[in-house]
């Protein structure tokens, strides 16, 4: 992996100090910011019961994992309306939602299922940049919403989530983030962790977190979900077994379909062989998964580590070694630390 210019470096340093001037405002940890790691993360991440070497920081992350994927690569992502019809015209076994069209310039443009405005905006639609992420500058339309007159928009017809999520959270689509790594010596796919997210008052009609959502962790195996992680004031650790606002239970609740959904990941990451690392994300109706959007251009591993930290894998920490992200001295220490805890400690 390339080094960093002097320039670059300081644009680097500019743009941490920047990130966590935003997410640091409410308490400030000096010790976390020496050792690479964002201040809110002091509630994000379970720094209390882990060594912080085990976590991947920021620094790895905002310095060299945005670099794993190629540039060519990452437009197959990061343009919505590219994604939808390679997914169409690939014809992969997955769902993705009903593409509706394309606002732009506050015209309509029928790429998708409906002739005219008029005849998509008979039903609820959500609206969403053609380029961008963090749920930023998403919209959910109710049925007779006049045509958006600025920007350039993504309409899909709303997915209605199975009733596991609406139990939970009506008021988003509730998406399960499953990262994929592609194996250095097979190059096969292999799925790095997975997580849960769900909305609330705050963050609807998105689940992000950073917009006040809140992140489970999924056991690998079963699909099933733990207590849900949320910030409260402060940046304070919250720790949620049912849903603060609904009661919904959300420990120990089973993903409808996931091993379904883990096999769509997969399809999808080997269906984009020239991407290394992605975060996909999923939505779960009453009929299966419904691929929502794959993140490329920075697969923040974060949501995975609100719950336990990456480098505890061991295939974690080969595929990042041999990417140039930690070097073999940092998984080695890793490895050592990771022996004194037990895979049932881990979530």
């Amino acid at each position: 992996m390339r080094s960093l210019s002097l320039l670059s470096h300081a644009r680097l340093l500019a743009k941490l100090g920047q990130m966590e001037w935003r997410t640091g405002r409410q308490r400030v940890e000096p010790s976390l910011w020496k050792s690479g790691f964002f201040s809110d993360r002091a509630g994000l991440y379970p720094l209390d019961r882990f060594p912080h070497d085990l976590f991947l920081n920021d620094w790895e992350i905002e310095a060299r994992l945005g670099r794993i994927n190629p540039p060519e690569s990452l437009a197959f992502l990061g343009d919505k309306l590219l994604f939808h019809l390679l997914l169409d015209r690939l014809g992969l076994d997955v769902r993705r939602p009903v593409l509706a069209g394309l606002v732009t310039a506050g015209q309509y443009i029928p790429v998708g299922a409906f002739a005219s405005w008029a005849e998509a905006a008979s039903e609820p639609l959500i609206i969403k940049p053609v380029s961008g992420s963090g749920g930023r500058g998403v919209t959910r339309l109710e049925r007779g919403s006049p045509l958006p007159n600025a920007g350039s928009h993504l309409v899909e017809r709303c997915i209605v989530p199975h009733p596991y999520g609406q139990r939970i959270f009506g008021g988003a689509i509730n998406t399960v983030r499953v990262m994929t790594a592609r194996d250095p010596r097979s190059g096969e796919p292999f799925i790095l962790g997975a997580a849960h997210r769900f909305g609330t008052a705050h963050s609807a009609p998105t689940d992000n977190r950073k917009q006040g959502g809140l992140v489970s962790a999924i056991a690998p195996e079963t699909g099933i979900l733990s207590a849900a992680i949320g910030l409260g004031a402060g940046n304070q650790r919250e720790v949620h077994d049912r849903h603060p606002e609904t009661s919904g239970p959300i420990q120990g609740v089973t993903i409808p379909f996931w091993q379904e959904l883990t096999d769509a990941a997969l399809t999808l990451a080997r269906a984009f062989p020239g991407l290394h690392l992605v975060g996909w994300d999923l939505a779960v109706d009453e009929t299966g998964p419904v691929v929502v959007e794959g993140n490329a251009a920075l697969p923040n591993p974060n949501l995975l580590q609100a719950h336990a930290p990456l480098l505890l894998d061991a295939r974690a920490r080969d595929f990042l070694q041999h990417h140039g992200i930690i070097t073999r001295a940092r998984a080695l220490r890793a490895q050592g630390l990771s022996r004194a805890w037990p895979s049932s400690s881990r979530s």
